[in-house]
């Protein structure tokens, strides 16, 4: 037991015949001392002030429990913070860290036996496409709804087409001229999925791309500037929400160098100056009808020897009348300032009126 002390006593007798009175009262917290060894120093109120001091801290120093108790009542609301808070607190479990989830074993298969339900697995390849399914598809772990959605909502391209507007869709042009193309027209109906993307190409070369306002279809124009001198087409690129893409070319610009054909002295030596007087045709190699009108003239059929020999001649009626014609060579200075040779057909002369001859390769 601790040494407990009230007062403080003074003899005020003798030695002999003491005459004791108390001095003066002090307070338990002074009285007990902390134990009960010889010399101990330290009393309860000095001991419980030296632990305050020590947990509460700061700059100013308490000597008496007095100045605790002060301080104590000046921070009864933090207290009450505090011990709300800590009754909230959960309590850690040996063997279990903040983040552990105390899932039963029912718990766990119940959510395995829901997520089976919502995905397919299948390692089968299809053997037949369905709807967008394609042969060959095997399943792992697939949400339901996007099996679905393959199934019954199958990838379907969109329409798209590509068109010249200024100066031509493409055509047949004379070699050594140009073509200035200004405007290419893109039209796209969106089938399946929403468009995200409207490009113009010239080969490799991207001459435009729209984004904005596209995810329905229609009608887009490019406006370009494009020297066209060779064969070339223009191609459009549609891209959907899908990733995939699908393209369409414009017309064709074919340079070639020219037929001529008409009527020509009944006499005389087929030249470069004569064949460049006749009717100038700017077409591609093939089988052409021709109708001639003759004065004692005879008819004239040139176009460009690398085309090859014709391979018959026959009139309106249907008779054969290769025979009738001469072949000879010439060489012609196209416009583009080469010089290419022609295969010039030549028969007797003649007095017709629109009488129709068929070339033939």
């Amino acid at each position: 037991m601790a040494k407990e002390r009230a007062f403080l006593n003074r003899n005020v007798g003798t030695k002999e015949s003491p005459t004791w009175e108390k001095w003066f009262a002090i307070t338990v917290a002074d009285a007990v001392m902390m134990s009960d060894a010889d010399g101990e120093t330290k009393n309860i109120e000095q001991f419980v002030v030296e632990k305050f001091n020590a947990v509460v801290g700061g700059a100013t120093t308490y000597t008496t429990l007095k100045q605790v108790e002060t301080w104590i009542n000046q921070h009864k609301t933090e207290y009450a913070n505090v011990t709300t808070a800590l009754d909230k607190k959960v309590d850690k479990e040996a063997g279990k860290g903040l983040s552990t989830n105390d899932f039963t074993n029912e718990d766990k298969a119940n959510l395995q036996a829901a997520k089976n339900a919502c995905t397919y697995t299948n390692s089968t390849p299809t053997i037949q496409a369905h709807g967008g399914v394609p042969v060959g598809q095997t399943f792992d772990e697939m949400p339901v709804n996007e099996v679905l959605d393959m199934i019954l909502y199958p990838w379907i391209a969109p329409a798209v087409t590509c068109q010249v507007t200024v100066p031509s869709n493409g055509g047949n042009f004379e070699k050594g001229s140009t073509q200035k193309v200004t405007n290419i027209r893109v039209a796209v109906t969106k089938k399946s999925h929403n468009i995200t993307k409207v490009e113009v190409f010239n080969g490799g070369t991207s001459l435009g791309s729209k984004t904005d306002g596209v995810s329905n279809g229609g009608s887009f124009d490019f406006a370009v500037s494009q020297d066209v001198k060779t064969n070339l087409n223009f191609t459009a690129k549609v891209t959907d929400a899908s990733g995939k893409t699908t393209t369409a070319n414009s017309g064709t610009f074919n340079f070639v160098y020219p037929f001529y054909w008409g009527a020509v002295a009944a006499t005389g030596a087929i030249d470069e100056t004569t064949v460049e007087r006749l009717s100038k045709q700017i077409t591609t190699k093939g089988n052409k009808t021709v109708q001639f009108t003759c004065a004692n003239q005879r008819i004239c059929f040139a176009y460009p020897k690398a085309y090859g020999d014709l391979r018959t001649i026959k009139d309106q009626n249907n008779f054969d009348v290769t025979g009738t014609f001469t072949k000879s060579v010439v060489s012609i200075t196209g416009l583009d300032s080469t010089a290419q040779d022609y295969n010039v057909y030549v028969n007797s002369a003649s007095t017709v009126t629109g009488f129709g001859m068929t070339f033939n390769f």
